[in-house]
């Protein structure tokens, strides 16, 4: 007792020592601690926003480059020239990193590379243009591609030209050389990180055996929980750091990094449309320190650890048994507390689990059948509660033969292990039925044997199902009724095989298509079927607006009775008579217009759905197409055989035209004989008669100076005539040479200046008796002048005399005759070439580009028919009937041989110029005007004036 009452002081001293060592060791414990959680969470913060940043950067980028291809698709020059589009393409290339960019092409609908930058990129570096196909579309997204082990983005532009093939602009991006990119941007070159898509695939990775592959190949949750839970993070889009301290080597190859811990900070990127997941780790020296921290930790309480065994151990053998036991109990009752709050908070998962899952899941007694356990989707679904539903009756639940079918389903699981029904029938607690889909399996509750039911509520599935089976059957009755048109030749045949399916599927008991006619006035009953005849008879009678059927034809609208037995607007007695009762009848259309009606009719009552009748109207359009197309085909038969009757007609006709042709070509050789003929007659005619004329004149000449005191008045008359006919004859002689000589161009003319104004004043005193005698008026106006015209001034002298001549005999007395004179440029004449070329179409081969004088010698006297005013230049031709003819160069009325004007012409074109005329329809007063244009030699220096 004195032993053990010696050593308590020395139990104390320990067993404080002791304690002051635990509280040491857990301050620094928690100081260390706090200190590693805290540069942790710095460290988090720090990635979170260096991955956001780089994601944005990343994303202007993509966004930067989209806009350039944008507006490069926007130039007129890529789409017109390849080799302009290679430069732009060049261009916009040098704006953006070789690493980002890979390359640049523009692309046509067949694949082929019209252009790319740089130059020849894609075809020296083998890349697969055929991948490019699936990238094509107005709206897609960006599409990343797997090469070569590498990871490429695709950003298509579409190009649409009207009545041209489509274009399509491509830029290759390198998604490794992206995110470093974006990671450049914030002066980070170190940093590992990779790329996941939200459907699990690693899109880029420094690993590429890693690129294309799921997440969930490379990494399961048995092989490293924490690494695969902060995978599928990323999958799902969540932002978040992990901090992975297992060292294992499929670690090590998704984060590239060795040794522990590693920290892997997720955050989620939306780029041009796609939802991505960018990874990052920071640099290694970071973690070495964090790591580093954390084994210097571990060391110091471990030694600590050790310090406190060491001194606890003679501690133990001091203590006594009772204090050893009191530990024990305290121990045993902190891990009962401990297990019973794990226990809890296993419970408390497993149901929130439970509660939470998006299906409807249940426990069923394997031996009964009865639901045991539900979760709260099974309650939101049933509306039983749990208490309620372990005491409900199955047959109320299940109701009728569902019931056996789903204790056969149970009796299937205990089989099998496995069971599934995909359309039992449940009856909620409302009263509500649903069509329910159940996948059960065996499995444990605890320490029983359960089935774990999984219901999925197939309703609504049930009804889109039956929905797009009735599509199907609809789409294929349209196609059907689209083939058989196309199929038949005959208009006839196609409506009456067309009538037939349409009655078929729609269950009627007959029907008819009417075809609107005459412009819309007339309705014609083409095809019928299961129509009595004393009904036929009424029916070929409707019209347009008449009955159903007619007011169908005229607003294009459908028109449908559930019963024509009491139908105020059926007009036919006979179809109520054959007791007709259901009908429905809808327009035919083809480019928006009614061509005719389709009609279906029921012994009994009959009402159309709404799909029903969207069903009949598509049907409507599509015959209302082929009724538009078998009338154009008829009216291109009809078209055919006129134009091979024209065709032969034609054929006909150019037989004729051949043989008029050479008949032509005949009369053509035989005038120009003729003509030459003509010209060699006047050759010949005019020296002939020049010698014998020669005599007259001389011989009548000599007798008047030898007898002219012996002869009476009468002689002297006679000897008078004799002189002044043949001085006539001698001037057409003169007339006759002339014109042979302008016709063979072998007149002289000569180029001296033309003193206009004096030759005007000579030919005025020469006319000056006649008009006095034959009471004409003459004037003279404005003239330009002076002027430089150059030209032979006794041809011309000659040809307005003949013009003035004219104008006397074709004026009556106490008519007027005048001589104006203009300047005209020799644009002014060119704009009047459509006038004025049938008179001289040697002028207009080259109009002088100088002034021009126009002279006009007018008359009021009986004017020309206008057609014969280009005719009055030819030779030998005489206006009017030539029996009337009598010779007088004074005289109203007077004619000569027809040479005047064909001189006046040819001397006016051998000085370059040219002659028309214009006058009003033959009559009193009316008038012409003969015009004569001359070139002049230079400008004119001064413009006067002279009367």
């Amino acid at each position: 007792m004195a032993s053990r009452r010696k050593d308590y002081p020395l139990r104390r001293i320990l067993a404080l020592f002791a304690a002051g060592v635990a509280l040491a060791g857990c301050v620094l414990f928690y100081l260390h601690r706090s200190e590693r959680q805290e540069t942790i969470r710095n460290l988090t913060r720090q990635q979170e926003l260096i991955a956001t940043q780089a994601g944005t950067s990343m994303g202007q980028l993509l966004q930067r480059l989209q806009s350039g291809l944008h507006r490069l698709s926007a130039h007129e020059e890529l789409l017109a020239d390849p080799r302009q589009a290679a430069a732009q393409l060049e261009i916009l290339a040098q704006n953006y990193p070789g690493s980002v960019l890979k390359a640049l092409c523009l692309r046509d609908q067949q694949g082929n590379i019209l252009a790319e930058a740089p130059p020849n990129i894609l075809s020296s570096s083998g890349f697969p243009v055929h991948l490019l196909a699936g990238t094509d579309g107005p709206n897609l997204p960006p599409n990343p591609l797997q090469v070569n082990g590498e990871a490429i983005l695709v950003l298509n532009q579409p190009i649409t030209r009207p009545n041209q093939p489509p274009l399509a602009l491509k830029a290759l991006v390198d998604l490794a050389g992206l995110k470093n990119a974006g990671l450049a941007s914030l002066g980070l070159t170190a940093s590992p990180g990779f790329l996941v898509d939200h459907s699990g695939i690693f899109l880029e990775h420094a690993e590429p055996e890693l690129v294309g592959r799921l997440v969930s190949e490379i990494v399961s949750a048995r092989d490293n929980p924490q690494l695969f839970h902060a995978l599928s993070a990323m999958v799902q889009g969540e932002r978040g750091t992990a901090l992975i301290r297992e060292n294992t080597p499929i670690v090590a190859r998704v984060l590239g990094q060795t040794g522990a811990p590693r920290l892997l900070t997720h955050v989620p990127l939306q780029i041009s449309g796609r939802s991505w997941s960018l990874g990052l780790t920071p640099p290694r020296e970071i973690l070495d320190t964090v790591g580093g921290g954390a084994s210097l930790f571990g060391s110091a309480i471990f030694a600590v650890l050790g310090l406190i065994t060491l001194l606890t151990i003679p501690l133990w053998k001091v203590l006594g048994e009772n204090g050893r036991l009191a530990l024990q109990s305290r121990q045993l009752r902190r891990e009962n507390l401990h297990l019973q709050q794990a226990l809890e908070n296993t419970e408390r998962r497993c149901q929130q689990l439970l509660d939470n899952a998006g299906d409807a899941i249940f426990y069923i007694d394997p031996h009964t059948g009865a639901l045991r356990e539900i979760n709260t989707r099974t309650v939101e679904l049933l509306g039983y509660t749990a208490q309620e539903i372990r005491a409900l009756s199955l047959s109320v639940l299940f109701p009728g033969s569902q019931h056996r079918r789903y204790l056969r389903l149970v009796k299937k699981v205990l089989t099998h292990g496995y069971g599934e029904e995909s359309s039992l029938v449940f009856r909620c607690k409302n009263g509500r039925m649903f069509t329910g889909a159940v996948h059960a399996r065996l499995g444990e509750l605890g320490d029983e044997q359960v089935v774990h039911g999984v219901l999925r509520d197939m309703t609504e599935f049930k009804r889109i199902e039956r929905e797009l089976r009735q599509r199907n059957q609809d789409l294929t009755l349209v196609n059907e009724i689209a083939h058989r048109a196309a199929g038949s030749r005959e208009l006839k045949e196609m409506l009456d095989i067309i009538l037939q399916e349409v009655i078929r599927n729609f269950t009627g008991e007959g029907g008819g298509v009417y075809l609107v006619r005459h412009e819309g006035t007339d309705l014609e009953l083409v095809s019928h079927q299961g129509i009595d005849e004393s009904v036929l008879q009424e029916l070929r009678k409707l019209a347009p607006g008449e009955g159903l059927a007619g007011l169908v034809a005229r607003s294009g609208r459908p028109r449908s009775s559930v019963d024509l037995q009491r139908d105020n607007r059926l007009r036919s007695e006979a179809v109520r008579a054959a007791g007709w009762r259901g009908f429905q009848a809808v327009p035919l259309v083809s480019n928006e217009k009614t061509v005719g009606v389709l009609f279906v009719f029921y012994r009994a009552q009959r009402f159309f759905s709404r799909e029903e009748l969207n069903l009949l109207k598509a049907i409507g359009n599509q015959v209302g197409t082929a009724v538009e197309g078998a009338g154009l085909f008829d009216a291109l038969q009809w078209q055919n055989r006129l134009t091979q009757a024209s065709n032969r007609e034609l054929e006909l006709s150019r037989q004729q035209l051949r043989h008029h042709l050479r008949s032509l070509e005949e009369a053509n050789r035989k005038l120009a004989q003729v003509d030459q003929m003509k010209s060699n007659f006047l050759t010949l005619a005019s020296h002939e008669l020049r010698t014998p004329l020669t005599y007259v004149l001389a011989g009548a000449e000599l007798l008047e100076s030898l007898l002219g005191s012996r002869l009476n008045g009468e002689e002297v008359r006679v000897l008078e005539a004799v002189r002044q006919g043949g001085k006539r004859l001698e001037e057409i002689v003169q007339d006759l040479l002339e014109v042979a000589r302008v016709e063979s161009q072998d007149i002289n003319l000569s180029r001296e200046a033309v003193n206009l104004p004096l030759l005007i004043e000579d030919i005025s005193r020469e006319f000056e008796p006649v008009f006095s005698k034959r009471g004409l008026s003459f004037s003279v106006a404005d003239i330009p002048w002076p002027l430089e015209l150059r030209g032979d001034s006794q041809h011309l002298g000659k040809t307005f005399r003949r013009l003035v001549e004219n104008a006397v005999k074709f004026t009556p007395e106490g008519g007027h005759i005048e001589i104006r004179g203009a300047l005209c440029s020799s644009e002014e004449i060119k704009g009047r070439e459509k006038d004025l070329r049938c008179f001289s179409p040697v002028f207009f081969q080259g109009v002088p580009d100088r002034p021009l004088l126009q002279l006009t010698v007018q008359d009021t006297g009986v004017g020309i028919n206008p057609e014969d005013q280009i005719k009055v230049f030819d030779k030998f031709y005489e206006v009017g009937d030539i029996s009337g003819h009598f010779t007088s160069r004074t005289r109203f009325g007077g004619k000569g041989v027809g040479l005047g004007l064909a001189l006046v012409r040819g001397v006016v074109e051998a000085h370059g110029g040219m002659v028309w005329v214009e006058s009003g329809n033959p009559g009193p007063s009316r008038g012409s005007a003969f015009h004569v244009l001359l070139p002049l030699a230079t400008e004119p220096a001064m413009v006067g004036s002279r009367s």
